[in-house]
């Protein structure tokens, strides 16, 4: 899932509803064995310790410790910058604000975004609820039953923001789905009961005021942001 906006979020990560801070939820990719993502260790302080530019700015940060560079202190870090990306200037945005109107086509697949159920998982500013559910797709991860041991939870995934979504392919929680028009064909396909989705047809023409309409949500002034940029470069 995309971080922007993620200090909105109660829960964090696909298919866990109990860790509910980003410290917390950040210790699984470090040092988590199952998979294996960052795999964190003391090799991983050494090349941040050896870099004059990440030791000069921890040691900013944290100038009342004699060894600032710790796992405790990367973990805050990163963290404090994740709450700082936050998207809030798309076209939608400036809809929403009555500061500028969305083309026809758009606004006709706003429309239809509502008609069709799309917003009974993503609603609200963040276009997302506080939600798990099984979207249907095709995947041998077991999602929240996972960590609930309910069977009922079996492939149950957390509803992500469609904010700035044409920029965020793949979709989906195991990257199945490689454009938007084959996330339209999968909910096309329904019938979809836990979301209440019977599948639908949709013509050529609005398939694209749909599309028009997700590219409304794509926040250029963030993407372009040179605060969000390498910081050594």
């Amino acid at each position: 899932m995309s971080l922007v906006n993620v200090a909105y979020n109660k829960t964090f990560g696909w298919a866990d509803n109990t860790i509910h801070d980003l410290e917390s939820q950040m210790h699984r990719p470090m040092f988590g064995n199952d998979p294996v993502e960052i795999g964190a260790s003391t090799a991983t302080l050494d090349r941040i310790i050896d870099d004059d530019n990440y030791r000069r700015l921890f040691a900013n940060a944290f100038p009342d410790q004699h060894k600032p560079v710790n796992f405790n202190n990367i973990i805050a870090v990163i963290a404090a910058f994740e709450v700082t990306l936050i998207s809030d200037s798309s076209p939608f945005d400036r809809w929403l604000l009555m500061d500028e109107s969305p083309s026809t086509i758009a606004a006709r697949g706003f429309h239809r975004f509502v008609s069709l159920g799309c917003s009974k998982c993503h609603a609200g500013l963040q276009l997302r609820i506080e939600g798990y559910f099984n979207t249907g797709v095709q995947s041998t991860d077991v999602g929240l039953m996972k960590v609930s041991g309910e069977e009922q939870d079996r492939g149950k995934f957390k509803v992500p923001s469609l904010r700035n979504i044409s920029v965020t392919a793949p979709y989906m929680h195991n990257g199945a789905l490689q454009t938007l028009e084959e996330v339209l064909d999968h909910y096309a396909n329904g019938p979809n009961p836990e979301l209440e989705l019977q599948g639908f047809e949709l013509t050529r023409a609005e398939r694209e005021e749909l599309l028009a309409f997700l590219q409304l949500l794509t926040d250029t002034r963030f993407l372009k942001l040179q605060q969000n940029s390498n910081p050594t470069n």
